[in-house]
């Protein structure tokens, strides 16, 4: 936190010139030599046959199937999911390249040592919201128990509860010797006359990880139902929480979304947890938001392709045409998944099993068609006709596709 690297073009040839791209790639994937270049399936897409090539000559690679290329640090870069200035860091360690540092104002310190503090006051909560379901978690034992969530799924993805008491976590944050001003500010904490209570209580708790693993934000499942209290709830957006970027599951899934080459994205935790837990592992959810760009930048990093999984109702219909405009506006291709009988996502892994499922879901139509075959299901008059034809080529005019 004290000090922060100084990124310069030398710096970057230095590195560059230590390494040999062949090699960092070959730790990652299969490599043939073919002729003077090195050929092998692309990590970046799903393919049969290996269309990435590693010039050793040019230290560049370049794949002919989704048409990526780069160096050695966009290749890093892109792997692993991390900012070029991190790609640089890391290729300098294995380098043996020292990195020059220059110290940070006293501003910079002072919002690092703010986030850090912020994320320590969630996973004191993570953690106690994990003791309190072993110790006191009767209701949310049982809620787990009948929704089939296996003790690898709960420990995965950090499962706790937080107790019907009034101050259970507030008094476990102040044990730790935290002012409760942070807690306060991320929405685990209220304050009322100068008295603290929690935010989160009797409810089984999902923790919300941004990208590179940090505890950012809380979802509640309240376990028994009352009037004035809503299903579900979440953290309120801080310095280290903005709901729409962040998607929750892509820090534990996105391997497999490149792996599979396209993402399911469904609506809440439950479906989430259900695909996941049923071995469909390519998934995430957004928490009830429709896409922003921000999120499209996260699945990006992955794969070009989605199927929206959102329940087979007119609200989920709605929810997926609200997603479609921000996902075409970025080049992504936009299918979509719509089940007989209404089914919601959870429904379909208890009816349909996986196997069923993920065919469907590797089958699913483009979200396009939908949007048309709807639109002209009934006859229209020729002005309405005209109508509905400017609506449906506004949506093909976001495609950033000249043809």
């Amino acid at each position: 936190f004290l000090t922060q690297v100084k990124i310069t073009q030398n710096v970057i040839e230095e590195i560059k010139s230590k390494l040999d791209i062949v090699d960092i790639a070959s730790e990652r994937i299969g490599l043939k030599k073919t002729g003077s270049n090195y050929k092998g399936c692309c990590p970046f897409h799903s393919e049969k046959t290996p269309s990435f090539i590693v010039n050793p000559d040019k230290q560049i690679f370049h794949c002919f199937g989704c048409h990526v290329g780069g160096d050695v640090i966009s290749f890093v870069e892109k792997i692993e999911n991390i900012s070029f200035y991190e790609a640089v860091v890391k290729l300098a360690e294995i380098a043996n390249v020292k990195l020059p540092t220059v110290e940070r104002s006293y501003e910079e310190k002072k919002l690092l040592d703010k986030r850090q503090e912020l994320v320590n006051i969630n996973i004191i909560a993570r953690d106690h919201f994990i003791s309190r379901i072993k110790t006191t978690g009767n209701k949310a034992q049982t809620y787990a128990k009948l929704r089939g969530l296996s003790e690898e799924t709960m420990k995965t993805f950090y499962i706790g509860y937080a107790p019907e008491e009034w101050d259970s976590l507030a008094t476990a944050i102040t044990k730790k010797g935290i002012s409760l001003g942070g807690a306060v500010s991320l929405g685990l904490v209220k304050e009322t006359n100068g008295k603290y209570y929690d935010t989160f209580r009797d409810r089984i708790m999902f923790p919300i990880l941004n990208n590179r693993g940090d505890v950012v934000a809380f979802g509640g499942r309240i376990l028994e139902p009352k009037e004035d209290s809503p299903k579900y709830i979440n953290s309120r957006e801080s310095d280290l929480y903005k709901k729409g970027e962040v998607l929750y599951g892509l820090y534990q899934t996105s391997k497999s979304i490149r792996d599979m080459g396209y993402a399911v994205v469904v609506e809440g935790y439950m479906d989430f947890i259900s695909l996941y837990q049923a071995g469909i592992r390519n998934v995430v959810a957004t928490l009830g938001t429709s896409f922003t760009d921000k999120q499209v930048g996260l699945i990006k990093r992955y794969t070009d392709r989605i199927v929206l999984f959102y329940d087979s109702d007119e609200a989920g219909i709605n929810a997926a045409k609200r997603s479609f405009v921000p996902l075409l506006e970025n080049g992504l291709k936009v299918d979509a998944l719509f089940l007989e009988d209404e089914m919601d996502p959870d429904d379909a892994v208890i009816k349909l099993g996986k196997e069923e499922l993920e065919s469907r879901l590797k089958k699913a139509k483009p979200l396009m068609g939908k949007i048309i075959s709807d639109k002209f299901s009934v006859e229209h008059r020729i002005d309405e006709v005209a109508k509905i034809t400017k609506e449906i080529l506004g949506y093909i005019a976001l495609i950033p596709d000249n043809v």
